[in-house]
């Protein structure tokens, strides 16, 4: 005889696995946000991406794995496409757009701050150089007799070989 769950427990895990697609859903938003704010790169998005993708696989099959003792029920992983599905494509985009310019007035304001804090660093760091620049072009033309010498040994030394 074949054991089957009762109705109830098995709506509330469904129910259960589409909260858990909201919630999913809402971290990678939540990670593309972070991203638009310190990841400029394509391949560090890819690479995230990839480590998000395999994160989640890993809490999906710890969820079934402690809610149906290991087996693998196909409403489960139904129920967290429905909830990530419908999370992004309802309110999702709607968040992500408004995040997005929550992110990049966050990197305007970044950029605003650390701007004359960079153009310090370069004033610090530039003036010595060009102190230094014109120093070694006011000495630069100095003869120094014992490289002359030194030059004079090689090519002796080059003529008894």
């Amino acid at each position: 005889m074949i054991y089957s769950e009762p109705l109830f427990n098995q709506i509330s895990r469904f129910l259960d696995s589409v909260g858990m697609g909201f919630i999913l859903c809402g971290l990678y938003i939540a990670v593309k946000v972070l991203f638009r704010i310190f990841g400029k790169g394509k391949i560090t998005v890819a690479v995230s991406d990839g480590v998000f993708c395999v994160l989640t696989a890993f809490v999906s099959f710890f969820y079934m794995l402690l809610e149906n003792s290991g087996t693998v029920r196909f409403n489960l992983v139904v129920g967290q496409l429905i909830g990530g599905l419908s999370l992004y494509f309802t309110v999702g985009r709607f968040i992500l757009r408004l995040l997005y310019l929550i992110a990049d007035g966050i990197n305007a304001l970044i950029r605003g701050v650390t701007y004359p804090i960079r153009l310090l660093a370069v004033g610090v760091f530039k003036l010595p150089l060009k102190l230094i620049k014109a120093l070694c072009k006011a000495f630069g033309n100095i003869k120094k007799p014992h490289i002359k010498q030194t030059d004079e040994n090689v090519d002796k030394k080059i003529k008894l070989l």
